[in-house]
């Protein structure tokens, strides 16, 4: 990796697995991996993890119901919109798939990777 310069680090932002989701998850097969499997990435790249700042679930819902509201004012504000129906059921789908498995499933994490000057 030529970036980041020697001493230099990355910050990262990335969802990931708490547990494996089952198959009636609607984001079943988002691309995410383990919390474990993700730290292996970026260790993979030459950097060595120096820090984790882990979100919590009032962090998560704080996320998802924000995309909630905006689905809920966008919806009020263009009801006759030909899309209307559709993103309705969509939101729908979505947040009880969040509610049923993502709050227990998913995690979201800030990664602080640090290039050494050499990397072994």
């Amino acid at each position: 990796m030529r970036w980041p310069r020697p001493f230099g680090r990355v910050v990262i932002g990335e969802p990931y697995w708490r547990r494996p989701p089952p198959e009636d998850y609607g984001r079943a097969d988002a691309p995410y991996t383990s919390l474990e499997a993700t730290i292996t990435a970026i260790e993979s790249h030459g950097l060595r993890l120096v820090g984790v700042i882990d979100s919590s679930r009032d962090d998560w819902d704080r996320y998802e119901t924000l995309h909630w509201r905006a689905v809920e004012e966008w919806l009020a504000a263009n009801g006759s919109d030909p899309d209307a129906d559709d993103v309705r059921s969509r939101h729908e789908h979505a947040k009880r798939a969040y509610l049923h498995h993502g709050r227990e499933l998913l995690g979201w994490a800030i990664f602080i990777g640090w290039k050494p000057l050499a990397t072994h």
